[in-house]
């Protein structure tokens, strides 16, 4: 669960600005307890002169550390801190049995906003 307010674009692609790379996560899930999460680097490309060659995809094992991942530099710690956190919350939710998660009131409002357009623009 991210707090991301001003930064969704959908509830599972998150962007991250106010770094020099443009940072975006996206969640995908494997199945209702499990999720490939993604991180991806974005430099804008130069005005003049070639366009660089795309990037590697690098994809962790379960069991590897973001630490060792030279190409997020000072945010591999933050990864990592995230990444530890994530089997509480997966209890957490689990925890709540049938209740449901309730954001607050303008989280639920951005997310019957979301279907409301999708509906939308499908009847169009």
């Amino acid at each position: 669960v991210l707090d991301g307010i001003a930064y969704d674009i959908f509830p599972n692609f998150h962007l991250w600005g106010g770094f020099k790379d443009k940072i975006s996560y996206r969640f995908r899930p494997l199945s209702h307890n499990r999720t490939l999460m993604e991180v991806f680097i974005f430099t804008l490309a130069p005005k003049d002169g070639p366009r660089p060659k795309p990037a590697q995809i690098r994809m962790l094992g379960e069991d590897e550390n973001w630490n060792g991942v030279p190409e997020l530099g000072a945010l591999a710690p933050v990864y990592d801190q995230d990444y530890g956190n994530m089997g509480s919350v997966q209890e957490g939710l689990e925890a709540l049995g049938e209740e449901g998660l309730h954001m607050s009131k303008y989280m639920e409002v951005r997310c019957r906003n979301l279907h409301r357009m999708v509906d939308e623009y499908m009847r169009r």
